[in-house]
Parts: C-alpha cells; structure tokens; sequence
C-alpha cells in the first residue's frame, strides 16, 4: 500500500542521512518489523500517512539521541545521587512487581509497563522534582505507578493522582490492548506502596479528555505530569500544551513512547535537546526556574 512505501522511503532516508546502510540500521533507525506493528497496528496511523512518515523520522531522531537515566537527569539539572536515594527500600517490591508482570505478559495482551530504565528515570525525577502534586495519565498494571509512588514515600510528602480509561474491550486507537477483564487497572502495583500510599494516591478512571482539564482546574498548579496513555501525536500534543500552564516553574514532564507529538511540543518552547534525549523512546523536559 501507499502507505507501506511511505514508511520504507522515510526509513530509507533517516538512515542514510545517519550514515547507515538501510538493511543494517538497527542502531540508528527503528526496527522495520517493529516500526510496522506499530503503525499498521494503529488505527490513527493507518488513516494519517503523513503522520505515519513523521513518526518513522521521530524514532530515527531519538535513535541517534538515546541516553541513560543518568544522563538526562543531569541536562534537567538534577543530581544524580539525590535521584537514587532510598531506591533500596523498595527493591524487593518492585523487582516481585516485575516479575508478576512480565509473567502475564504475551505477544497478545500487553500490560503497559514501562522498560526498567525509564521507571528508574522516573523514579529519580519524583525524588528530584518532589512534586506536591504529580498527575499521571495511563496506568494500566500500575507499574509506573509503583515507581513514582516509592519515591514519594521516600519524599515524605507529596500526591498522585492517576487517571485511565474504564475498562473497556478491544484495541485503542494507537494499537495498544490490555487485558481489563481479567487485570483491572493498577493491579500490579505492589501491596506495601498501595498501602503507605492510602489517601495520597487517586485513581481516577475516566477519559483524560474530560478529567484532566478538570483536574488541572481543581489544582491551579502541578509540579509534575507523565503521559503514557493514548499515543498518537495529536492527543499528546493536547496533553502537553494543556498542562504547561499549569506547570510550576522547574517542574517536569515526562513521557514515555515519544513521537512526533512530543517534538512539536518541545519546539514551541526551546526544549528540543532535552526532548530528543530519551531513554527506551521516554524522554522528560523541565521547565525553567524563572517564570516563562
């Protein structure tokens, strides 16, 4: 299809403006096998081409862009140490997590979780951040939601507010399925967290689109917001320029599967480099101390 010739002709030219052979590109373009799945796979980008050639050109941008937690963490000016501190309190949980995880998870059913790397990155930024108020949108087996909660533990203060669709049968629009029936939201999240959390943690299933304009309104300002629920470029795009106002000044956000949505974001305010740094396709940018 069009489509299809689309996807390969932007491949092609990502990787050969990276100095790579197109057949030999695993480290400088995405996986072809993958990158197909992802958007035939997709609703959105099935009926979007042009967005689906953006987004071949968004992964070979964060491809030559990749870092490790540590490294983005201080481009957004944090310390390292500071960001890793009390992670042991917490290991036992979350490594049992993981493995719960990772044993219901199939080739058919995915269960949301974010790669290792970025929840450690996650983690370090709530510990750096210490939000008082941090917003998530997308849960489902509540694994990035055990790991913001650990740090806000260890922060001693500090409030959670997720929100995800209902439960609901069938793939989303970006290609995404879970297994609700069976799982309902946050169930992997591990007991002690849930419990030392209690009142401090909100789940709150209902569209982003309606709750979180109402949300940001009740809280005026948040230190804090992780996307990682409908991603296709334009609904990111909305979440990101919703919430920016809202931010505090030094606040972050983070994302995870990054796209071109999340470039185009981060262009309008100057923050290109720190989007393009990425960990596992999760990148953060923080914005600026002084008000702007």
């Amino acid at each position: 299809s069009s489509c299809f010739y689309l996807l390969w002709v932007a491949t092609s030219v990502a990787a050969s403006r990276a100095g790579t052979d197109p057949a030999k590109t695993a480290d400088s373009v995405p996986d072809l096998k993958r990158l197909f799945r992802e958007t035939v796979g997709s609703t959105y980008y099935r009926s979007n081409p042009v967005e689906a050639v953006r987004y071949v050109r968004s992964k070979a941008v964060f491809a030559r862009h990749r870092a490790t937690p540590d490294e983005i963490l201080a481009e957004l000016g944090f310390d390292v140490l500071d960001a890793r501190a009390g992670l042991d309190h917490w290991s036992d949980d979350l490594d049992r997590m993981m493995h719960d995880v990772e044993k219901v998870t199939g080739s058919d059913v995915d269960q949301g979780s974010m790669a290792l790397d970025g929840a450690l990155l996650l983690y370090g930024l709530v510990r750096c951040v210490k939000p008082e108020v941090m917003i998530e949108t997308g849960v489902a087996s509540g694994f990035s939601t055990a790991f913001a909660g650990a740090a806000l533990l260890e922060n001693g203060s500090g409030r959670l507010i997720s929100v995800d669709l209902p439960p609901q049968e069938g793939k989303i629009d970006d290609g995404g399925y879970f297994d609700w029936v069976s799982r309902p939201v946050g169930w992997a999240i591990p007991d002690r967290i849930r419990e030392e959390l209690g009142e401090r943690h909100t789940l709150v299933l209902e569209d982003a689109k309606t709750s979180l304009p109402r949300l940001l309104e009740e809280f005026g300002t948040i230190d804090m917001f992780v996307h990682d629920d409908l991603h296709t470029p334009d609904h990111m795009r909305w979440e990101f320029e919703l919430v920016w106002p809202h931010l505090r000044p030094g606040g972050v956000v983070m994302s995870d599967d990054v796209n071109q949505g999340w470039l185009d974001f981060a262009a309008g305010k100057n923050l290109s480099t720190q989007a393009s740094m990425n960990t596992s396709r999760l990148s953060a940018v923080r914005k600026a101390l002084s008000a702007g």
